[in-house]
């Protein structure tokens, strides 16, 4: 009979997600380099339509074969808010057929434990906080039958009551982690050719990180809130390179990657580190195309000369709003002329650009609204994705200006799929004006929609990627699948338009 010692899965929710599951095959390398058996239960589905109701109970139903087979003695589930129903249906199903203990942990785990944590809950333990040391503590107790209590970051039910145990320290040293376990998911299935690693441009590729933790103090992040500790708040860690790029060289010896997209917090807040990276990239002649995310007031043309030269070809950035104010409102800590300069540097150095914006941020006027209307005609950014600006639970905007706050009975709402194009609570409003946010978000939003569907760049080391893809018989029935669903998404988005 197998015996698991863990068996970590991903949620129903994300059976058509194509991007990798970072935070799950970073658990399991941590926990394989620890000597604890480890699996990872991944269900995808092709459905490019979502997830309905059939459909996740038809995943569910595969994850409680796949468990009955193993027999672990742990089961790790993660949660984002939005996930938040959907992980305890699925905790209970696991629960009413498999005898094990059964832990979360994930964005809101972290933030709000209390939510798994209660009589009757069909979860034992909530993970707060970074999950690798703490896992293979729990792991270790729990086949040991030892006491929870000694286990720093973690909430349990004691005495009918959520038990808190002491923050967990952050791991200082990133160098301790161990490579992604890339071999426990199926690649194939990731590394189809598909338009979410580099924005809207047909690769092959996955989301790498090279540090974790972010230093700012945005107003409507909740990530810096993720600490019960104050003291691990804010704080930055960094990957060493060599072991960064180790990674990037081993995706593509073993899997051919031909792109990939760095998913930190803020790429390039230690602009020395940055310059090394793409040194490193360039030593190795690696030759793959990637993108990245940074804050307009960290690049310099000598950044994006050299981010271009090691292959990168698109680079995203926080816009948020065209209004000082509004900006000023969030902490951003940008002003709308680092906004200018930076947009104007990358098309210098002919880098596609996607600039992030908001509206319905907090206190939003009608001056701030149509500053940033102006602003985004001006940036003339390869794309743009606006959306309303929703208080996530976590976020500083939540405690602000949200009451009565939303009740665990209420958590359902977020996994609406137009939570950030329409206001579906009035606790969800920020703007003061009173403009029809609903119409002005589908306004802003057509020419973004008729844009995506054609886009295609004539970047030479993009073409050069296709033609020596491993996967270019892929690139004509990807483009065809999207288009189709292009369509699908478009049709739906005038529907919502004309309502």
């Amino acid at each position: 009979m197998i015996k698991k010692d863990i068996c970590l899965i991903s949620p129903p929710t994300r059976g058509n997600v194509k991007t990798v599951p970072i935070a799950l095959i970073y658990l399991a390398g941590w926990l394989s380099k620890e000597g604890i058996d480890v699996d990872i239960i991944d269900i995808k589905t092709n459905s490019y339509k979502g997830i309905d109701a059939k459909k996740e109970s038809e995943i569910v139903d595969k994850i409680i074969r796949n468990l009955d087979s193993l027999k672990p003695h742990v089961v790790g589930l993660t949660a984002f808010t939005s996930e938040y129903n959907n992980v305890i249906n699925l905790a209970k199903s696991i629960k009413d057929k498999i005898n094990t203990k059964i832990v979360v942990g994930g964005v809101h785990a972290s933030l709000r434990p209390e939510d798994f944590i209660y009589d009757n809950s069909p979860v034992d333990i909530a993970v707060i906080g970074e999950g690798e040391r703490t896992l293979s503590e729990v792991v270790n107790n729990v086949k040991n039958n030892q006491a929870l209590a000694t286990i720093d970051g973690i909430c349990f039910l004691k005495e009918g009551n959520a038990h808190y145990t002491n923050p967990r320290k952050l791991i200082e040293n990133l160098g301790d982690l161990s490579l992604p376990l890339y071999s426990k998911l199926n690649m194939d299935y990731y590394l189809k050719v598909e338009r979410h690693i580099i924005r809207y441009l047909y690769t092959s590729g996955v989301h790498i990180l090279t540090s974790r933790g972010c230093p700012f103090n945005c107003t409507f992040c909740a990530a810096k809130n993720l600490w019960k500790d104050p003291a691990c708040n804010r704080r930055v860690r960094f990957r060493d390179i060599n072991q960064v790029v180790d990674e990037i060289q081993y995706l593509k010896d073993t899997f051919s990657i031909d792109s990939f997209y760095i998913a930190d917090d803020t790429f390039a807040v230690n602009k020395n580190r940055a310059m090394q990276f793409c040194d490193e990239i360039l030593s190795r002649n690696l030759k793959l195309i990637w993108a990245m995310e940074t804050r307009v007031n960290l690049v310099s043309d000598e950044l994006l000369k050299m981010i271009k030269k090691a292959g990168c070809i698109q680079v995203e950035f926080g816009v948020e709003s065209g209004s000082q104010d509004a900006l000023d409102r969030m902490k951003k800590e940008i002003k709308v002329e680092d906004t200018v300069r930076a947009f104007d540097m990358c098309k210098k150095h002919r880098l596609r650009t996607f600039a992030n914006i908001m509206i319905n941020t907090p206190g939003e006027t009608e001056k701030d609204l149509n500053d940033t209307i102006k602003l985004k005609k001006r940036l003339k950014a390869s794309h743009a994705g606006m959306n309303l600006t929703i208080p996530i639970i976590g976020t500083d905007i939540y405690e602000k200006y949200v009451s009565p706050k939303f009740s665990r009975d209420e958590l359902g709402i977020f996994s609406d799929p137009h939570l950030y194009t329409k206001i579906l609570d009035p606790r969800f409003r920020l703007a003061k004006h009173g403009i029809d946010l609903n119409k002005m978000y589908y306004r802003l939003n057509v020419c973004n929609y008729l844009n995506s569907f054609f886009e295609f760049t004539f970047n030479a080391k993009y073409i050069k990627s296709i033609l020596n893809s491993r996967r270019k018989h892929q690139f004509a029935g990807s483009v065809l699948k999207n288009l189709y669903k292009q369509i699908n998404s478009y049709a739906r988005f005038i529907f919502g338009f004309l309502r």
